[in-house]
């Protein structure tokens, strides 16, 4: 396998993790999309590249994880939802059905500084706020509670 080539935003991001104890709350996926989408790509062109500076990280000494290609594709559609990044073109994937689309993302230049490139789920409500209010009660799915069900009919 051949050496890859990292970017100055990509050996930034190396360092950070390195120097962040534990290294798992370092923001480093969107941080990296920010960097990457400088050129316009399609999702599954900024993955591929995604796992190789992941493995290349990996022997530098930083482990950062992956995700799976799933993960990737929906943290590329919450940064999508925030307007951090915009479809600039779609053409026809490599595929013999017509229905399936490359669409290519851009960064939204307004919105480089946005501190949710950071951790974009922070507008989300967190589960453990609700765990203090108290989740909601489950209800009685069948019959009224204290009642016993009938199976058959007698």
């Amino acid at each position: 396998m051949q050496k890859l080539n990292l970017r100055p935003f990509e050996l930034r991001i190396i360092e950070d993790f390195k120097s962040f104890l534990g290294g798992k709350a370092a923001p480093r996926k969107g941080v990296w999309i920010r960097g990457h989408l400088e050129v316009e790509d399609f999702v599954y062109g900024m993955w591929q590249r995604w796992c190789e500076f992941c493995h290349e990280a990996g022997n530098l000494g930083a482990p950062i994880e992956m995700g799976s290609y799933m993960a990737f594709k929906t943290y590329v559609w919450l940064l999508k939802t925030r307007g951090l990044v915009f479809p600039t073109r779609r053409e026809r994937g490599k595929s013999s059905r017509p229905k399936f689309f490359r669409t290519y993302y851009c960064v939204n230049p307004r919105k480089l500084r946005d501190p949710l490139w950071l951790n974009p789920f922070a507008e989300y409500p967190s589960w453990q706020a609700q765990r203090k209010r108290g989740f909601p009660k489950k209800r009685a799915l069948h019959g009224k509670p204290g009642r016993p069900r009938k199976y058959f009919k007698t």
